[in-house]
């Protein structure tokens, strides 16, 4: 009986250590296919307002040069914060009723905070002040912090800010930090907002030609939509993409019957060979015409940088059967 025991563990062991290379190992070659041959310590980043904002502006213009609707494309609008209360953590910024005109695309908090000894993690939360005595959860963030320098901590705000210009009444926010001691306070404070115009259209980058039509029945070849959030991949080099958050990434499926929409003339040859031969594989809906991504992400070799790079091959823009 201790014999079988234990030869269960070491297979079970076994079995574990197998299953956690081929992870392991299918994540390692994602990253090298992309052409990511090093990713950056998350607990190390440290981007200051100024790399971003330079940065940031850089990948917004290369968007816009490569993009036929321009109004499909953010800006980004930054608010320094005004003191409102250390004593409680509260910060303002001035986000006004002129910027009622846009709306947001995403928004970041950026918090420059000080020193820390002794403590190599904090749990954050982030509330929007409504009144006197109520404030709204907004986000919650593990962060690290520097034991010999100020470091740069980032939380997505959203929300309040959408709310802000939208037209509601902005009192600030409050900084919850559990471990940080009552001397806390951030020695800077800003948000930069990505903000679209009322009414824009978003740039489908002729992808329209093959998008899934819900009148067709036969549901036929065609590219769907599918909404990518790098956060939700849960791999590591996800978490050092500053934008995009998420990407419109599309996919193939459907019916490819004679005749319909093929990608070249073998797929055409192919298709006839397998109604005769069934041995001969028919032919897939699979993508027919793909596009780069343009990312903004922290260079791996210098915690402090930001770079922008071209992610080959991920977007869907077209589909055919091959």
């Amino acid at each position: 009986m201790g014999d079988q025991f234990w030869t269960h563990i070491t297979v079970w062991t076994y079995l574990c250590l197998v299953c956690i290379i081929i992870v392991c190992g299918s994540e390692d070659n994602l990253f090298e296919d992309l052409g990511l041959e090093v990713y950056p310590d998350i607990r190390k980043i440290n981007i200051s307002q100024e790399e971003y904002t330079r940065m940031m502006r850089i990948y917004l213009d290369n968007l816009k040069n490569e993009s036929k609707n321009t109004e499909s494309i953010p800006d980004l609008l930054t608010f320094k914060s005004e003191r409102k209360s250390w004593r409680r953590r509260r910060l303002y910024f001035p986000i006004k009723q002129a910027q009622s005109e846009v709306t947001v695309d995403s928004s970041e908090l950026r918090l420059l905070a000080p020193a820390i000894p002794n403590t190599d993690l904090l749990n954050i939360s982030i509330y929007q002040i409504l009144n006197r005595r109520r404030k709204r959860f907004i986000t919650e963030k593990t962060v690290y912090p520097s034991p010999i320098e100020p470091k740069w901590w980032d939380f997505d705000l959203t929300s309040a800010t959408s709310s802000w210009m939208s037209g509601e009444r902005n009192l600030g926010i409050e900084i919850d930090c559990l471990g940080c001691g009552q001397d806390f306070h951030p020695l800077e404070a800003s948000i930069n907002a990505l903000v679209l115009p009322k009414n824009h259209q978003r740039s489908k980058r002729g992808i329209e030609r093959t998008d899934c039509r819900s009148n067709d029945p036969k549901r036929k070849c065609c590219r769907h939509k599918l909404q990518v959030d790098f956060k939700k991949l849960k791999l590591g080099e996800m978490d050092s993409i500053i934008q995009p958050k998420t990407y419109e990434a599309g996919y193939c499926r459907g019916r490819c019957p004679l005749n319909y929409n093929y990608a070249t003339n073998h797929s055409r040859i192919q298709s006839i060979v397998h109604r005769m031969n069934k041995t001969v594989p028919r032919v897939c809906c699979a993508p027919s015409k793909l596009t780069h991504l343009e990312i903004l992400r922290v260079d791996p070799h210098d915690y402090t940088k930001l770079h922008v790079e071209k992610w080959d091959n991920m977007v869907v823009l077209e589909c055919a059967c091959s």
